[in-house]
């Protein structure tokens, strides 16, 4: 892990699938900062706008939308901190994650 970033934790349940799945995760950094973001994947997407046309949300699927989201193509512990390590590689974080705090 970068040396600037202190801990990475993922809400909830976890993953539970890695190919579909969405989870929520906050990053702190060593100076105390901390930041959100969600990761998700095409597979989870796609089932969304499935369910959507059924249920009739957001428009009966026209349209999805989510803050500080990070779509990968496998949902694992290794792709969440080598997106958030390339994020702030490329000064990107703060225009892509949420601040907390």
């Amino acid at each position: 892990m970068n040396p600037v970033i202190s801990s990475i934790s993922i809400a909830g349940n976890g993953i539970e699938c890695p190919e579909s799945d969405c989870v929520d995760v906050v990053l702190t950094l060593n100076d105390g900062k901390r930041y959100a973001a969600t990761f998700t994947t095409l597979r989870y997407l796609s089932s969304l706008f499935t369910k959507n046309e059924t249920t009739g949300e957001c428009c009966s699927g026209t349209y999805l939308w989510v803050s500080h989201m990070i779509i990968v193509n496998r949902l694992s512990i290794e792709s969440i901190e080598r997106s958030l390590l390339d994020l702030f590689n490329e000064g990107e974080h703060e225009r892509i994650l949420e601040r907390l705090n």
